[in-house]
């Protein structure tokens, strides 16, 4: 597509609701008329591949994946019946919480979805918690099943330090939910509602007692810089790398942030954040550079 067409699409997709308002959210026209000549074509690639989802669209994922634990905690038995007494029990028993990072912040993403879990789930509010609290309760031989909520798993960085972090007991002890995990069962869920496969495997890897569901899993080519990237169209693929490197030094990017967190390189948007795995040319706002979107 060209540049006119990519922003005609764009328009469009804003005045619907699928994309960001523009320009309050997003700012298209003046991102692209940012670019050298020689930039323009993969600009307005990247522009066209960019994956939006607005909140209605991750409230859907949330709930969609929620309710298709089902299939899981009821396995095995024969009759509806038994099926929907048993997923019932887990829903009115469960513990929702949300990875968080070393010091919680009221801005974390978790806490939009434990809200939106409460809201559209129907889950009592007292029992959404942080996870230390969960802990603390898991600590004291409470075993209730648990689930993790969150957006986006885009290296799996923060699951796993929420997973083996170790949390200060009201009896002065340290323990982690791998530790509570390794001496007694606990059922616990995972369940971004994007994650990338990268995050996927190390997740599986490092937390091997936990359960990690997702309703939309990103391959590797969603990279920008994948060798074979859907990013970008054939003709483009092999000048993507250094059209980031290019870029990202006009925008005063420093080097070794260029691809974004763990070197992930992708292009993708929530209504309510933008991912520090997204390629930063397309959030970065400098002096040298206009930003595509608004990080928050």
């Amino acid at each position: 597509m060209t540049k006119d067409e990519v922003l005609a699409s764009k328009q469009y997709l804003s005045a619907i609701g699928h994309w960001p308002k523009i320009p309050a959210r997003a700012n298209p026209e003046r991102w692209l008329n940012g670019f050298n000549a020689e930039d323009v074509d993969h600009a307005a690639s990247l522009l066209e591949s960019l994956v939006y989802f607005s909140m209605e669209q991750t409230t859907k994922l949330c709930t969609s994946l929620f309710h298709s634990l089902s299939s899981e905690v009821a396995a095995g038995l024969s009759t509806y019946a038994e099926r929907k007494s048993v997923w019932s029990a887990f829903v009115a028993d469960c513990l929702v919480t949300f990875p968080t990072g070393e010091r919680p912040n009221p801005t974390d993403s978790g806490h939009t979805f434990a809200r939106l879990a409460r809201q559209e789930l129907g889950i009592d509010e007292v029992r959404f918690m942080y996870p230390e609290e969960v802990l603390e309760r898991l600590y004291r031989g409470e075993r209730r099943p648990i689930v993790m909520v969150d957006d986006f798993a885009g290296s799996g960085d923060q699951f796993i330090k929420t997973w083996t972090r170790f949390y200060s007991m009201p009896d002065g002890s340290h323990t982690s939910f791998e530790e509570i995990a390794k001496i007694s069962p606990v059922e616990a869920f995972y369940i971004p509602a994007v994650a990338t496969a990268y995050a996927f495997t190390r997740i599986e890897a490092h937390c091997t007692l936990a359960h990690l569901r997702t309703a939309h899993l990103l391959a590797d080519n969603y990279s920008a810089v994948h060798p074979d990237t859907v990013v970008f169209p054939d003709e483009l693929q092999a000048g993507a790398r250094d059209f980031v490197a290019r870029c990202s030094t006009q925008a005063s990017i420093n080097p070794t942030m260029e691809l974004g967190w763990h070197d992930l390189a992708l292009a993708i948007a929530f209504e309510h954040s933008v991912p520090d795995a997204t390629l930063p040319i397309l959030w970065a706002d400098t002096p040298t550079w206009n930003s595509l979107l608004r990080r928050s």
